[in-house]
């Protein structure tokens, strides 16, 4: 049975009620940041944006204000905008000045701060190495003159984007200093088709290797203009034309032409004081030998299997020579005496068409005796050499 409740009874049972009743939570604003991308790399001079999303995690989108630590020398960090309602992005433009260290790495702090929450996230940041634009733009016709799209290996080329993005250092055969500037393009036995572009843009190209490709054309008389380059490989390609484009290369240590189709006469040696090793076997060259007065450095020497006339000349200065081919040419005349003191290690003389005279020191080089032995003119050249098909 229901007892009724007077007006203070009732009252005492609202209050308890008022008391006991379970209160709601009070809902706080909170929210999410979010980097894209999450790693970056800038090179000294240029910038990168980074886009910085937040996302109303509960409440209300409150308005987020930003900034950011972490940026190591010379560079700098701003937002655009500084602040944005919870659930809208901003953008934090990373930029390094000419002085930042190349390969200096730092992680960017980006934080947001709401009246109800506080939030962070990171960038991973690099300083990193842009090559000029020029040296891209030579990259991408290097890329096209040589059918690039047909390639063995061309990992990393890719020429979508307007201009150098930073990584063209770790293509498939390049190499750059810290500058950055590509020093060394290798891509042997890979493909490569058709003429060799200008290489000027390559100030500071040291190899230049291309060795067993299927180039045909000319050496690019822009090879003439890279100071820097010290080795040129190129044996084993359909290459014609002449080799003066050499002469004067100072710095030049390194030269591998075999197996072409070069003509012409033999590039100056000695207007390349630091000739190391000369080599151009099995082409078509003709004329006579440089004088190699000033080719004191030189240690291999192959012009082995050419149309070259006339007399050797005289061997006195080649002190480091170690290996010397010059068989299977036209030569005439007396072979002279080797170097002194003798380090030959090696020496391909014969077929030619020297005249036998008698040397214990050049037998015992070539190991055979006497040494001119297989340039005799009646058996082997019976029926003579003929003439190179470029003066048939």
């Amino acid at each position: 049975m229901w007892m009724k409740l007077g007006v203070a009874g009732y009252a005492s049972v609202i209050v308890a009620a008022l008391v006991f009743a379970p209160h709601a939570a009070a809902q706080t604003n909170t929210f999410s940041l979010q980097a894209d991308p999450a790693s970056v790399e800038v090179a000294p001079g240029h910038s990168a944006p980074v886009t910085i999303s937040s996302t109303v995690v509960s409440g209300d989108a409150e308005t987020i204000a930003f900034q950011a630590s972490g940026a190591p020398a010379h560079v700098t960090l701003s937002f655009d905008p500084t602040s944005v309602l919870a659930g809208s992005p901003t953008t934090l433009t990373i930029t390094a000045d000419s002085n930042a260290t190349l390969g200096a790495t730092a992680t960017i702090t980006v934080q947001g701060t709401a009246p109800s929450d506080t939030e962070t996230t990171t960038v991973a940041l690099r300083i990193a190495s842009y090559i000029s634009s020029d040296e891209w733009t030579a990259l991408s016709s290097l890329y096209s003159a040589t059918g690039g799209s047909g390639w063995t290996t061309s990992t990393g080329w890719d020429f979508s984007g307007s201009g150098p993005d930073g990584t063209e250092c770790a293509w498939y055969g390049i190499q750059c200093d810290a500058t950055p500037h590509v020093t060394a393009i290798e891509l042997p036995n890979n493909n490569l088709t058709g003429v060799l572009p200008d290489l000027s843009a390559f100030s500071s190209l040291v190899m230049f290797d291309v060795t067993g490709n299927g180039l045909t054309g000319s050496l690019p008389a822009s090879i003439q203009d890279l100071p820097a380059l010290t080795q040129i490989h190129v044996s084993s390609n359909e290459l014609s034309g002449n080799l003066d484009v050499l002469d004067g290369m100072s710095n030049l240590q390194q030269f591998q032409g075999d197996e072409n189709e070069f003509t012409g006469m033999l590039p100056q040696l000695g207007s390349m004081p630091n000739l190391l090793g000369f080599s151009v076997e099995g082409n078509l060259l003709t004329g006579s030998m440089p004088s190699l007065a000033l080719s004191s450095k030189l240690v291999y020497l192959d012009v082995s299997s050419n149309y070259l006339t006339g007399t050797v000349p005289s061997l006195d200065a080649l002190q480091n020579l170690r290996y010397l081919y010059i068989s299977a040419n036209r030569l005439t005349g007396a072979m002279p005496p080797p170097p002194t003191p003798v380090d030959l290690n090696v020496a391909f003389l014969c077929p030619n068409f020297f005249a036998p005279i008698a040397n214990t020191t050049w037998d015992a080089i070539t190991h055979t005796r006497p040494w001119y032995l297989n340039c005799n003119t009646d058996t082997v050249f019976a029926n003579g050499f003929g003439l190179p098909p470029s003066m048939q």
